[in-house]
């Protein structure tokens, strides 16, 4: 059964993180970082679809932010594999080399979500999700990845290794040619890892 998009939620599939993120109305009770649709109204107050569809990750080198986010990446395609239309998954990297990427997905079982791997907790797995491939590849061949999208696969988009050249540029036309999703479908998922490796240096 597909979930109501008002209460869509990212989760990282780690029960006591997403426990942590508490619904203001004591009345609602969900985990993980709610995404709220456009003109969603709760308790006299609209919040813009912007409101919430951005999350960023701070810390300093070391402390865990790509495991995090490869975990957001397997989750979310994982508790919408039942929808008609499957949500794009992209993890672009300009850090994170594919070789430590598979071996992060491998070791935390990403590629089982159907799994239950927190050993203090039950049900943190996605009831009979199929398994979830880490999918590379080059900013040259991810157009054909697009009309993929419907197969459960993360795409890994290694900037590291093959960059685009504007890797700004190219994000804009990749986020571009993504097709709009239907009010109760999912939203697509981008991952940027990390910002800084945006950064445009500009002499004189």
């Amino acid at each position: 059964m597909a979930t109501s998009h008002l209460t869509r939620t990212l989760k990282f599939g780690i029960p006591t993180l997403d426990g942590l993120f508490k619904s203001p109305n004591p009345d609602r009770t969900y985990s993980g970082h709610r995404i709220i649709s456009p003109d969603f109204n709760e308790n006299g107050i609209t919040y813009p679809s912007e409101a919430a569809s951005s999350v960023c990750l701070i810390g300093p080198d070391g402390v865990g932010k790509s495991v995090l986010s490869l975990h957001l990446a397997s989750r979310y395609l994982a508790e919408n594999f039942k929808e008609r239309n499957l949500p794009a998954v992209f993890y672009v990297s300009t850090d994170l080399n594919e070789d430590i990427a598979r071996r992060m997905w491998a070791n935390f079982g990403l590629d089982q979500p159907s799994n239950d791997r927190d050993p203090f907790s039950t049900g943190s797995g996605v009831a009979d999700a199929p398994p979830i491939d880490l999918h590379a590849c080059s900013p040259n061949s991810i157009a054909q990845r697009i009309d993929l999208r419907t197969s459960n696969q993360v795409s890994f988009v290694n900037l590291a290794a093959n960059t685009a050249g504007d890797d700004w540029g190219f994000l804009c036309r990749l986020i571009s040619t993504l097709s709009m999703p239907a009010r109760s479908s999912p939203k697509h998922l981008l991952v940027i890892d990390a910002i800084e490796g945006f950064e445009t240096y500009v002499g004189t």
